[in-house]
């Protein structure tokens, strides 16, 4: 079974169920792939924010949503997190507009009134 997963919530061993494309349109990671933690750091360096792993039927795996802070060089792991989530949010919400050419108002509401969107205005690793 073919399931779309934003990239914080990649796991090592997991196997891409569709190509993955670099920013100049080239396949990066085919198909069939195990993801690895280098993989899912280039990932993010392609700005590629979800891809599509192949689930086995009868598997089914527990995902736990992480950052590894280690690698994001930020000393608070929750605004590592908060960032993802709402980066992925944001790149959601800007993809409806332009494949629909409308704003969704209740997404960027909903977004909004997360406390999560907040507590990035307010931590210390924040760039205002």
């Amino acid at each position: 079974m073919l399931k779309n997963y934003a990239i914080y919530e990649l796991q090592p061993g997991m196997k891409l169920g569709k190509d993955v494309f670099n920013n100049d349109g080239i396949i990066g990671v085919e198909a069939g792939a195990e993801v690895t933690n280098s993989m899912i750091d280039g990932f993010d360096l392609w700005g590629v924010f979800s891809v599509i792993i192949d689930e086995p039927e009868a598997e089914k795996r527990e995902v736990i949503v992480k950052a590894n802070p280690a690698t994001e060089h930020v000393s608070n792991p929750d605004f590592v997190l908060n960032y993802r989530i709402n980066l992925t949010e944001l790149h959601i919400i800007y993809d409806k507009i332009l494949t629909d050419g409308k704003i969704d108002r209740e997404a960027i509401l909903k977004l909004v009134s997360d406390p999560r969107f907040w507590a990035l205005c307010h931590d210390r690793n924040s760039i205002i």
